[in-house]
């Protein structure tokens, strides 16, 4: 037996099989991303709903407790929790919806993305018996399309072209 005509068989995987390995892993993790970030987004809308839906019980509370009347922005006037729209509390006469929390709610909620990208809450009611909500999401893909009449009750005919969803009272409808 010759020492060196020994044949050496390496085993191991090829440049070629580790390279297509890892674009199908890539590509994989690509699909799954776009999945969590589009159930994140939805998530959020149904967060904003919900939240709205506390602050509109508030509101009632507030409307029995203070001789069938909410409380009055101004004509013409939306107080926010972001910076274009006077950057309010989320308590007392500088909430954003003024004296509703804490003696009608706890706290009132803050949009679930940070001040400053794209989200907001609002408030407006220009006499004190009517009122308007709205959870305005500049930045996000919208889930109620734009544009297109819907059947949503939280849909926002006044703001069609943006995502916007609302609760209201009939006469704050055109705000």
């Amino acid at each position: 037996m010759n020492i060196f005509s020994k044949s050496h068989k390496k085993s191991g995987f090829t440049l070629i099989e580790l390279l297509v390995v890892i674009s199908i892993i890539s590509i994989l993790s690509s699909v799954v991303m776009a999945s969590l970030n589009t159930a994140r987004t939805k998530a959020r809308d149904v967060k904003r709903r919900a939240e709205l839906k506390q602050v509109q019980i508030g509101l009632q509370l507030y409307y029995v407790t203070n001789n069938g009347t909410y409380p009055v922005t101004g004509p013409g006037v939306w107080w926010g929790n972001c910076t274009n729209y006077g950057s309010h509390e989320t308590s007392g006469a500088n909430g954003w919806v003024q004296n509703l929390a804490p003696t009608h709610m706890p706290v009132l909620p803050l949009d679930p993305k940070p001040n400053g990208a794209g989200g907001c809450y609002l408030y407006r009611s220009d006499t004190g018996t009517d009122y308007k909500l709205l959870a305005h999401q500049t930045m996000e893909v919208c889930t109620v399309p734009p544009g297109i009449p819907s059947t949503d009750p939280m849909y926002d005919i006044v703001r069609a072209g943006q995502c916007t969803i609302g609760i209201f009272t009939p006469g704050g409808s055109g705000y």
